[in-house]
């Protein structure tokens, strides 16, 4: 590695002994490389890092030249119970160490003392002030002193509260946090420093370095600390002399305040660290401060406190609208780029300016009254922070421009004198021309006051369809009906906008994305009536608005985004050629965008998911080949992103893991099996590699569960049951804990009642009739439940179904007959016009067990008329005709000839259509062979000359072991 590059890493490194670790380790025997780097190092410190660092006061007394003692190193011990193990940081007058205390308590410390050579009057006095100022606090989130003491060679130091953290910025980057989750992180931050002021005391020095978040039972708490340039308010903090120089600044550039930046900065107040609190919001929301730090750094040091003095700052919402790295700050922010703008738009917005104006006086007057507006804000309740006004502005642009409009002024004065007598005589004139102008000036404020109040309705309801379809909302029991309220309303709001506006492609634009994102809120909380009728409504505005625009690439790529959405829709209902007509014109959608834009890497994005659903269609319609040729298109387009756009690959890996379950079903339905396990696998890896990177992300949670219970299916489909448990277990907790944490999610609710559905199968075939009756009790309670709450969720429908049908197989094998007799007529019931395929391949079993063969035999003949002659549907259809014919022959409502030919009919079409099934490449498998024979609702056939030649011809069609021959021996 070169110089520069150990120099790059080493900076990335928190700590000075982190540092030195790394060099030691990267450096190896080279000591001049070590060397050459520590030289770049200690340059960094002292030259570059004025932005970030604080600006502590010049010593101009005379320092001690003492040498650092041997006790005052790693190992040492002072005042006979604080064991110094390693120094983790430094300042300008102090370095800070981590410490064994040992008595009374046994705990870490952090321990802060005056560098060696720096014991000057002014150094110690600020010091001693650092001290007394953390001394006199007590609130739980500023690091706590314990003790003070001074060292063998006279030097003072305190002993505080260890706190092993992260700066605040840096940790809502690491984590992702929302915007809600940083500013709810921001608010005890206010309220520390709000004690700090409440005792007397102003920081001077917020950023988020001072600000350390650290993990207590897993829950993130920040501590405020470094008051190293703390000021009194009142009382003086020391007995000690302690001032501030003339001309002298305290303070970090690019969090100071104006005040700060003066040349007499004797007055600076609370509202300084107001201030930097704001700063520290701007950095929470954009990813960058105000004064941008590439800028300062090039930027003379007056001209530099110039700006920080007079430089109004873009608003957050423009800083993020006009940045190149808004993509990235988003992806950290869990948001689109466009939903994170216009969600800091406005009221952040305004909360923001607010903490940033150079007047002190228009700013919050308390970090107090700075933390309940933030707490405003996430409660949706209006905020005391508003825009300024016209009239603040001008006066603004006058005092800054007050030189250049002094001058104005004289010249405006001469030039009135000079035509004085002009405008007298033609007074009369002016006062005509202005009763006009005057008129048409009212018409023209009406309609400003208008378009300001129309865009402010818009820019309401785009917000409360924000809020609606945030996770937070979801946590509410019983929320699905004010959401779906709120929806109507919005919806409602939308087209009375559109009927006012209808001339306005902008609003019509934003209209239709509105009915986009209803549409999908829809789509989660289960109405698909209503769903279905949105996205028809957006598909038509979207289909009028590109009519007039066919080149527009954003109205393409939403208009294909709305087919995705109907594909997804049709999909869910199992309407399988409508939801392959709604792909393919998706996927075609985003190919021509993409050939005609190829820098649209939405499109591309969005197209890979297109893909990766058109899969899971495809195979549903029995097309395995085309599932199979979508799949390698769809990872093409994933590898080519993964490569030309790294900045957000973890949305495409995220494609991926998709694309991958959806592909492992085909391989199964291929008898592919090695290459069902794999992408199964491969799909379990991605989302669980992004769970452990985001533990708390709802999304990543239920991905995981899923792709558990699916790859436990494959196992247990293919007799692996100890494979399986424990997947059918990891699943099951995770749907549980989501079920239970977001209670007015249907989905949860119904996916619990899956896993549950799913464990009840499980153990029936590896354990217990018994221990499979508890989990179908539980399944048919939650599915029940939910449809308590919506009765039109067809998921949960299919969900309650499938329980039925699985206590019914459980109450068989207990030989509860009478009880598997009551499922089976409720699964009648439940199924009875719902067109879901899973129902309509099912009921003809529980049809034939009541005894209605004629009703079976007709629907068998129905679904596979239409086509639905996947293998293993032939096989379901045969055992299901096998019962039919034992119905058959025992039914006293017919004839006793009658009765005999239709057995006879039943039993010959179970044998043809098992024959299929063999002959569909199940010949040469030893397994599905041994299934059939085990399967006693083949008992009423098992009789037939034609069964017995079929399974005779599939056991003669199975690979035969491989004989080796005899070893040959010597004579």
């Amino acid at each position: 590695m070169t110089d520069e590059t150990l120099f790059i890493a080493a900076l990335e490194k928190p700590t000075p002994a982190e540092r030195r670790a790394f060099l030691d380790q990267a450096c190896g025997g080279d000591a001049a490389l070590r060397e050459r780097v520590a030289r770049l190092l200690a340059g960094h410190d002292r030259a570059t890092g004025i932005l970030d660092h604080s600006l502590a006061p010049p010593d101009t007394e005379e320092p001690s030249d003492r040498a650092d003692p041997p006790t005052e190193r790693a190992g040492a011990v002072l005042d006979g119970r604080y064991k110094l193990l390693e120094e983790v940081g430094a300042g300008g007058m102090g370095a800070v160490w981590v410490a064994e205390q040992t008595q009374p308590v046994r705990r870490k410390v952090a321990i802060k003392l005056v560098k060696a050579g720096m014991d000057s009057k002014s150094v110690l006095a600020r010091f001693e002030a650092e001290r007394q100022a953390l001394a006199v606090m007590n609130h739980p989130n500023i690091a706590k002193v314990f003790d003070g003491g001074t060292t063998d060679a006279g030097r003072p130091y305190f002993v505080m509260e260890y706190v092993k953290g992260v700066p605040l910025t840096a940790y809502c980057d690491d984590a992702r946090l929302s915007v809600a989750d940083r500013l709810a992180l921001f608010v005890p931050v206010c309220q520390a420093v709000q004690h700090a002021h409440q005792k007397g005391i102003v920081h001077r020095d917020l950023k988020p370095s001072n600000i350390l978040v650290c993990l207590y039972d897993g829950v993130p708490v920040p501590k405020v600390i470094d008051f190293g340039l703390a000021k009194a308010l009142h009382e003086p903090l020391t007995e000690h002399t302690l001032h501030t120089a003339h001309g002298q600044m305290l303070g970090t550039p690019l969090y100071m305040s104006p005040e700060q930046a003066e040349f007499n900065n004797l007055d600076v107040d609370t509202r300084a660290d107001v201030y930097a609190l704001g700063v520290i919001l701007y950095e929470l929301l954009t990813g960058t401060t105000p004064l941008e730090r590439d800028r300062l750094r090039r930027t003379p040091w007056d001209e530099m406190l110039r700006l920080i003095r007079e430089e109004e700052p873009p608003r957050p919402s423009v800083r993020l609208s006009g940045g190149g790295s808004l993509p990235g700050v988003a992806a950290k922010r869990r948001l689109e780029p466009v939903r994170l703008t216009k969600l800091v738009r406005g009221e952040l917005d305004w909360i923001v300016m607010k903490c940033l104006e150079k007047e002190r006086g228009r700013r919050y007057e308390t970090a107090n009254g700075l933390a309940r507006d933030v707490e405003r804000y996430l409660a949706d309740e209006p905020v005391e922070a508003c825009p300024p006004s016209a009239a603040y502005r001008l006066r603004k642009m006058a005092r800054k421009y007050r030189k250049a409009l002094a001058t104005l002024g004289t010249f405006a004065v001469l030039l009135l004198a000079a035509t004085g007598v002009s405008v007298g005589l033609a007074s009369w004139a002016i006062r005509e021309r202005n009763h006009a102008d005057q008129q048409k000036q009212t018409a023209q404020d009406q309609k400003r006051v208008a378009e300001v109040n129309f865009n402010r309705a818009v820019e309401a309801v785009d917000r409360m369809l924000t809020h609606v379809g945030e996770d937070k909302l979801a946590r509410v029991p019983q929320a699905e009906s004010i959401r779906r309220d709120l929806l109507r309303d919005a919806l409602r709001f939308y087209r009375q906008f559109l009927a006012e506006r209808a001339d306005d492609p902008v609003l019509r634009i934003e209209t239709a994305h509105a009915y986009e994102r209803v549409a999908l809120i829809l789509f989660e909380l289960g109405p698909r009536d209503e769903c279905e009728e949105v996205c028809r409504q957006a598909l038509d505005l979207l289909e009028k608005l590109s009519a007039g625009a066919p080149d527009d690439p954003e109205l393409t790529h939403k208009r294909a985004g709305v087919h995705a959405l109907f594909g997804l829709l049709h999909n869910e209902l199992e309407r399988f050629p409508q939801a392959e007509r709604s792909y393919r014109q998706a996927v075609s959608l985003w190919e021509e965008l993409g050939r005609r834009h190829p820098e649209h890497r939405k499109a591309r994005a969005a197209l890979s998911t297109a893909l990766s659903n058109l899969i899971a269609v495809y195979r549903n319609t029995g097309a395995l080949d085309d599932a199979v040729a979508a799949f390698e298109k769809c990872r093409a387009t994933l590898d080519d992103l993964l490569t030309t756009d790294p900045e957000n690959a973890a949305g495409y890996r995220e494609h991926l893991a998709m694309c991958h379950h959806n592909v492992a079903l085909v391989y199964a339905a291929q008898d592919k099996g090695s290459l069902a396990e794999e992408a199964h696998r491969k799909a379990l890896g991605i989302y669980q590699q992004f769970l452990r990177d985001q533990p708390d992300s709802v999304k990543f949670q239920k991905q995981v569960a899923r792709a558990s219970n699916n790859l436990a299916l494959f196992y247990s489909r293919n007799n692996h049951h100890e494979k399986a448990d424990p997947l059918y277990r990891q699943s099951l907790d995770a749907h549980e804990a989501l079920a239970r944490d977001y209670p007015s999610v249907v989905g949860f609710a119904y996916e619990a009642a899956g896993s549950y559905g799913n464990m009840a199968t499980h153990v029936r075939k590896t354990r217990s009739a018994g221990e499979s009756l508890e989990w179908s009790d539980k399944a048919i309670r939650t599915a029940e439940s939910v449809l308590e709450r919506n009765s039109t969720s067809a998921p949960a429908r299919l969900t309650l179904f499938n329980a039925l049908f699985e206590r019914a197989l459980a109450y068989d094998k207990l030989e509860r007959a009478e009880d598997a007799t009551k499922d089976r007529k409720r699964m009648l019931g439940v199924s009875e016009g719902q067109s879901h395929i899973t129902m309509r391949l099912f009921r003809p079993s529980p049809l034939a067990r009541l005894g209605e063969h004629a009703k079976a035999a007709a629907e068998i003949n129905a679904l596979v008329t239409e086509g639905h002659t996947q293998g293993r549907n032939l096989y379901i259809f045969s055992y299901v005709l096998s019962v039919c014919s034992a119905a058959a022959g025992t039914d006293d409502r017919l004839p006793a000839g009658e009765r005999g030919q239709l057995a006879e009919e039943y039993g010959g079409r179970a044998v043809e259509l098992l024959r299929q099934y063999a002959a569909a490449g199940n010949f040469k498998d030893p397994d599905r062979l041994a299934r059939v024979k085990a399967n006693k609702d083949f008992a009423p056939i098992s009789s037939r000359d034609d069964f017995k030649t079929l399974l005779a011809e599939w056991d003669k069609n199975l690979p035969k072991p491989e004989v080796l021959p005899a070893p040959r021996t010597g004579k």
